[in-house]
């Protein structure tokens, strides 16, 4: 049972002869190309000084340095046997710093597979942003990410992650804005155990080191503080990471994606951001353009949250009448997919029917120069109508045929799926698909 563990296990009797060791302990430690005898000659590699059996070790972190000078990092903790004599034998449970870092990054969801089929829209604006990134996610240099707040620059960072070769390893993300200064240092590189009041008993890994061989995501860089600036950029440099409070410098290979809602060329001419580590972040710049810019959007995005929500909410609500719409097309959208999110789960609350009227909108929408309160409800209508603008039948058909096939490939379904959708059998789909020369990719 013990051979066939992932932790390493050593059992020594009452003077530290070793007994047995397993099949980890031995690749662990070249238990077997030292010939160890006495669990001491191991100790004596570590940074563990003193050891005595008699005291109980729980979740200690130790460095082991090999014979070529390399380390490996773990934590060790023992279990002591005793008899009426004393101490009879002691097991020692060793497990590898990368092994539990593994365990940690499966906890925390880390892995969350998001393709860029998940990204919804139709506009070219949006096409040629995602091309761009298709082709960054293809290399290893820094990508900055900017755009406004509700652009969806995680999506994109999760995407690009997912589309890279490291798309097996994790992706891991750290808001610059949402971390307390005096926090900062250690949440990024880690801290030993010791380094201050409060800290955990074996110290703990940093962003970079669970983000090692995968992504890391420095989500609102523009916000970090001033005086981190020179150690992020010196672990940029040397892809290496010292532990607030530790000595040794810990090997990392990790691609970073930063992004940003503020101007960081400002910020930098502000001395409030530091212009070599901009330089080094902005290998790669991509811009997510606001909704507002990619007005194409807006319907097929206000029909996938209608579905999602109405699912979410087990409500019957299934479509959005002209005037409602109008509205949304019609609204500036500074919170920009985020904003629209929130606004369309209101409206699916609201509903009292399977379609969404005006009224169960969100009153700052309401409230738009579109509807005034001395107008009339034609007066309204019409207005309303010239903002979405009329267009012919054909040329709605053709964009509801091009939204079901976004929809089909968002949400894996088949063409007998988007025929039932649609209304039509799949011979009138393929005849529609040849006459408006849509192109099914």
């Amino acid at each position: 049972i013990m051979d066939v563990m992932d932790k390493a296990i050593i059992i020594v009797n009452s003077v530290g002869d070793i007994k047995y060791t397993n099949k980890v302990a031995d690749a662990l430690l070249d238990v077997s190309l030292h010939r160890y005898k006495n669990i001491q000659e191991i100790i004596n590699r570590t940074n563990i000084k003193p050891f005595k059996l008699s005291i109980k070790i729980k979740n200690k972190e130790f460095e082991y340095r090999h014979s070529n000078g390399s380390f490996t990092s773990g934590m060790i903790s023992t279990r002591i046997l005793e008899s009426e004599e004393g101490v009879e034998s002691v097991v020692i449970i060793m497990q590898e710093m990368q092994r539990l870092i593994k365990s940690a990054r499966n906890i925390i969801s880390a892995n969350i597979i998001t393709p860029f089929d998940n990204i919804i829209y139709k506009s070219e604006i949006m096409d040629s942003a995602i091309k761009f990134a298709k082709k960054a996610s293809q290399s290893n240099s820094t990508i900055l990410i900017t755009g406004e707040s509700g652009t969806g620059k995680e999506l994109f960072a999760r995407a690009i992650h997912y589309q890279s070769d490291r798309k097996q390893e994790p992706f891991i993300a750290i808001n610059c804005s949402a971390i307390p200064e005096n926090l900062f240092e250690s949440e990024l590189f880690g801290y030993s155990e010791g380094a201050f009041t409060g800290a955990s008993k074996g110290g703990h890994p940093g962003k970079f080191e669970l983000a090692n061989k995968g992504t890391l995501l420095l989500d609102e860089i523009g916000d970090m503080p001033l005086h981190l600036q020179p150690k992020l950029l010196r672990v940029l440099q040397d892809k290496r990471v010292t532990r607030v409070g530790g000595s040794r410098q810990i090997d990392v290979d990790v691609r970073i994606i930063a992004s940003t809602n503020v101007n960081l060329e400002q910020k930098v001419k502000d001395r409030e951001f530091r212009e070599d580590l901009y330089y080094r972040l902005n290998v790669i710049p991509l811009h997510i353009p606001p909704l507002r810019e990619r007005a194409q959007d807006i319907d097929i995005i206000t029909r996938y949250f209608i579905q999602k929500f109405a699912k979410k909410l087990y409500k019957q609500v299934t479509e959005i009448d002209i005037f409602a719409l109008a509205m949304i097309n019609s609204y500036r959208w500074k919170g920009n997919i985020r904003e629209l999110e929130n606004a369309i789960e209101y409206a699916v609350n609201m509903a009292e029917s399977q379609t969404i009227k005006a009224k169960d909108l969100p009153p700052k929408l309401q409230g738009q120069n579109l509807a005034k309160a001395d107008a009339n409800e034609d007066q309204i209508a019409l207005r309303l109508m010239e903002v979405s603008k009329i267009r012919t039948i054909e040329a709605l058909e053709k964009e509801e045929i091009e939204k079901a096939l976004v929809y089909k490939k968002a949400n894996r379904l088949t063409s007998e799926d988007i025929c039932e959708l649609l209304g039509i059998g799949k011979a009138t789909l393929y005849r529609k698909l040849k006459k408006y020369a849509i192109d099914t990719e």
